[in-house]
């Protein structure tokens, strides 16, 4: 079920609804259950058949989790059969055609693929159970009680796309939370909801025209055409992507349930370090806490440390998804890493324009092999990208004109584009984000006026539904 539809928008109001009420009724146990019930509703209602794999998946993590002691010969063995249980899962849902395909193929051996349905959201709940099982070992969680553990993992608002959630930081909630569910709250949620969701139908699926024509026809694209396509995907995919964690926090806030924070005004970034403080904040955490570190982190000496920086962005780049392009996105943040380490062991500064533009540029090149269909396609964009020699044949204002229609009219020319893309880049200067907005939600009237321009302007809108990005990976 996608945010940005009208039966989630009706689902939505009948889970808030009976939440409410049996909140009142200080039912805090049936809340539970009944959010457990609606979440797998949510998941199954994209496809019921694998419903089954997330329920197994649970509950053979839950059961690993019981004989895991912590700093034991036990424990460590019961967490090595988890943490081979969830690679193992991953590694057949997500990258089994892969490898055979891209890997095996090349050597001697030659295996069909299986064509194998991808379940929704299993990148994220690997994760998060892995994640739960390295805690409760390193001592740094308690063990959940079983419902508990089956909401932890299932919750509908961070289920599909994140964020990834830590046990320890949402188990309190857990406890108190739900005989609790205020107006206030239900107000704040909504606001964020509203912006969220704005973001989504109104800029990056507008984004997304002059994207998808851009990348799904690289031979076409002058350079002109090929900075505009680039740099619509650029902003449609962190306005996706920031919209969805707009309406998963909100809805979370809705039920009284406080989500991690996932961006922080990443283009807004000085270096690529900053950018993954920013930008996609829990998947960062995840991969720091649970793999950087484990590898040795910056402890080991600097070779080690560039080493495994650009270890962890590849594999990283390849949880996005089964594909070369994935791979070498990764690899290219994990060399921009290592070269920021080294500039900022040479103790050297850039003024701070020159370093946002460099990071900003940075950012939005590496997107390319990430939206491309291969790396075939990349390379034609990349090619598009850096032909300047085409501005130089522009001898006057009429061909000038010509240059520019032409690059446009090859994407497709709409009103809206050019401006929506104008705004999203002017954006980058605003004071406050969304989630600063929502932090110091007020319930006022300007407020929810505007709550309620975003709500219908949004829904009037909502005619093509459209899948987030992040529903893929």
């Amino acid at each position: 079920m996608l945010f940005n539809t009208y039966p989630f928008l009706f689902f939505l109001l009948f889970v808030v609804a009976v939440s409410y009420q049996l909140s009142k009724a200080r039912k805090p146990k049936w809340l539970k259950i009944f959010l457990i019930v609606s979440s797998f509703f949510f998941y199954g209602y994209y496809e019921w058949t694998l419903v089954p794999l997330l329920i197994t998946s649970i509950l053979i993590n839950f059961s690993l989790s019981l004989f895991i002691k912590s700093r034991t010969q036990q424990g460590k063995l019961f967490l090595i059969v988890g943490i081979s249980f969830n690679l193992m899962l991953l590694g057949y849902y997500k990258y089994y055609d892969f490898f055979t395909q891209e890997i095996l193929n090349a050597t001697i051996f030659s295996i069909p693929p299986k064509d194998i349905i991808l379940p929704l959201a299993i990148s994220f709940v690997t994760f998060q159970q892995l994640g739960y099982l390295i805690d409760i070992y390193r001592r740094q969680t308690d063990k959940a009680p079983f419902t508990e553990y089956v909401l932890f993992v299932s919750f509908f608002p961070q289920l599909i796309a994140g964020p990834i959630v830590l046990y320890k930081e949402i188990a309190a909630q857990y406890k108190n939370r739900f005989d609790n569910l205020n107006t206030d709250a239900i107000a704040s949620g909504i606001y964020l909801f509203s912006i969220g969701l704005f973001k989504k139908v109104m800029i990056a699926d507008t984004l997304a025209v002059w994207a998808s024509n851009g990348f799904d026809n690289p031979a076409g694209l002058n350079c002109l055409a090929a900075w505009l396509s680039t740099l619509s995907y650029t902003f449609q995919i962190y306005f996706d992507f920031s919209g969805y964690m707009d309406m998963a926090i909100g809805v979370a806030k809705m039920l009284n349930i406080d989500l991690p924070r996932n961006f922080n005004s990443p283009y807004k970034s000085l270096s690529t370090r900053d950018f993954w403080r920013r930008w996609h904040i829990t998947l960062g955490r995840f991969l720091k806490d649970y793999l950087y570190i484990p590898l040795g982190g910056s402890r080991k000496g600097l070779p080690r440390t560039i080493v495994n920086g650009i270890i962890v962005f590849t594999l990283g780049g390849l949880w996005h998804g089964p594909a070369w392009t994935f791979v070498f996105w990764g690899l290219m943040h994990g060399i921009g890493l290592a070269a920021h380490t080294l500039w900022s062991r040479a103790e050297m500064k850039l003024p701070k324009p020159i370093a946002w533009l460099i990071t900003f540029l940075f950012v939005t090149l590496t997107w390319v092999p990430f939206r491309a269909e291969g790396m075939d396609t990349a390379l034609q964009i990349y090619s598009s990208l850096f032909n300047l020699s085409e501005l130089y044949n522009i001898a006057d204002f009429k061909k000038l004109i010509s240059y520019i229609s032409s690059g446009v009219i090859s994407l497709q020319p709409s009103y809206k584009i050019p401006l929506v893309l104008t705004l999203s880049i002017f954006s980058i200067a605003l004071p406050q984000n969304s989630y600063s907005l929502f932090m110091n939600f007020r319930p006022k009237w300007d407020r929810a006026t505007a709550c309620v321009i975003l709500l219908c302007v949004s829904i009037i809108f909502l005619n093509d539904y459209t899948e987030f990005i992040y529903f893929n990976f």
